[in-house]
């Protein structure tokens, strides 16, 4: 069960859970154990991916050939209803997650492709700073049309929406620079383009 602090780890068939750090020295400390546990490279890690907290840890398992899966959490939902769990903890859920995969003996998950994870971390950053720069754009629009607005106000919301459009200028470039670096991305960026009205940042999110 991966929170952004702590990693909470249960075994399908032990008893108790175990908690590592979500850091650098705790995913080493949690991999030791795994490999101490199953050397013969047996085991299989059952998560749900959140937010970013999970991709430390399965770098650590991918770069160590650790088998592991990252499930839906709707499945797993499911599956707790459909078991009687109703409890919600971390070491509760750790042990749901261990009989889930038990259980439903899902597929591994394939590796993370690293320039791919970069270049997704780039888009989301610059549809994010475009929703910001929207937000900003309208709260100046409505702030233009009323007298009562000091002008400190006016100049500070230009200045927002000036950064934003600097940012997203600059991240639009960082990420076409890395498709283009990148001999499987600008070729696939091509072919989808060519069809009518895919434009390249939507090439980019299907990619």
């Amino acid at each position: 069960d991966v929170a952004s602090d702590t990693l909470e780890v249960s075994e399908a068939r032990g008893g108790k859970t175990r908690r590592f750090p979500n850091d650098n020295p705790g995913v080493a400390e949690l991999r030791a154990w795994l490999e101490s546990r199953e050397p013969q490279g047996q085991v299989q890690v059952i998560l749900e991916p959140t937010s970013t907290y999970h991709h430390l840890v399965i770098q650590a398992l991918s770069r160590r050939g650790i088998s592991y899966t990252c499930v839906n959490p709707a499945r797993t939902k499911a599956f707790a209803q459909a078991i009687g769990n109703r409890a919600k903890t971390d070491a509760v859920d750790a042990r749901m997650l261990a009989l889930y995969g038990e259980s439903q003996q899902p597929e591994p998950s394939p590796s993370p492709d690293e320039a791919q994870e970069g270049l997704k971390a780039l888009r989301r950053h610059k549809e994010s700073l475009e929703r910001e720069a929207e937000a900003t754009q309208n709260r100046l629009e409505a702030a233009r049309r009323s007298p009562w607005t000091p002008r400190a106000v006016l100049d500070s919301l230009e200045r927002k929406l000036r950064w934003c459009q600097e940012e997203i200028e600059r991240v639009t470039k960082e990420l076409r620079g890395g498709v283009i670096q990148d001999e499987r991305w600008s070729r696939g960026v091509e072919l989808l383009t060519s069809i009518p009205a895919v434009s390249d940042t939507t090439a980019v999110v299907l990619l």
